[in-house]
């Protein structure tokens, strides 16, 4: 497992999530857990790879039988949300990738961002 804390330019926390994997006979899953105020928003992504692009989505083709989808967890109840989530993740060189990250709910987009990552901009 792993965590990812996102500051801005105040150095104030805005992001913080944690990450793990899971997997069946036949696919691995990406699992990412959002803390909320007595409950958690957990994402789990299936991959799709596509010649030099790597692509997460949370919902597949109707009729899917995966783990993939977004829950709700509360003290009382898990549900699986209306929402779709997917990262477009694609090598620009060695050192650098550029992301794609879009939510929908009911099927309409309300969130989309544009990552580009740098290996060198993080120590190691």
């Amino acid at each position: 497992m792993r965590a990812w804390i996102r500051h801005n330019e105040k150095g104030e926390q805005v992001f913080f999530a944690l990450y793990a994997q899971h997997h069946d006979e036949s696919t691995r899953y990406m699992n990412i857990a959002l803390p909320l105020p007595s409950s958690q928003l957990t994402a789990i992504l299936k991959p799709f790879n596509k010649q030099s692009d790597f692509l997460l989505k949370s919902k597949c083709s109707k009729g899917s039988t995966g783990d993939e989808g977004l829950y709700l967890h509360t003290p009382f109840i898990t549900l699986k949300l209306p929402m779709e989530e997917s990262f477009h993740m694609k090598p620009e060189t060695e050192n650098s990738l550029t992301a794609f990250h879009q939510m929908k709910l009911f099927g309409i987009t309300f969130l989309t961002i544009q990552y580009h990552i740098d290996s060198e901009s993080y120590p190691s």
